[in-house]
């Protein structure tokens, strides 16, 4: 297991935005493995990192959508405490908006 830089993580989610077949349901590709399999690959490819398999890649995404779940609750939380402007829970990784972009699309 490799440990990723945030500007790493920033560019991955990127490229993972990219791929509307990896997030999509309404992605007609969304179904299709070997078009997943290439979006992967050319994640991997454009991170210039041949050692890193599309298992792991699989993984990366399972675990950002997982930390952006959490964030979510979070922001709910102090949202819900009745928190207002700059008291509100604001998540610290530069990579949220960018994910939420995806998130929300699907």
């Amino acid at each position: 297991t490799m440990k990723w830089s945030e500007s790493a993580t920033v560019r991955f989610v990127e490229l993972y935005r990219e791929h509307d077949c990896l997030w999509n349901g309404y992605c007609k590709k969304y179904k299709n493995k070997e078009v997943r399999q290439k979006a992967l690959e050319s994640i991997r490819e454009k991170m210039n990192w041949s050692t890193l398999s599309t298992d792991e890649i699989k993984q990366k995404i399972k675990n950002l959508r997982s930390t952006y779940n959490q964030e979510l609750v979070k922001i709910k939380r102090s949202i819900i405490s009745g928190r207002v402007g700059d008291d509100i829970y604001k998540p610290n990784v530069k990579w949220f908006p960018i994910m939420e972009s995806v998130m929300m699309a699907t």
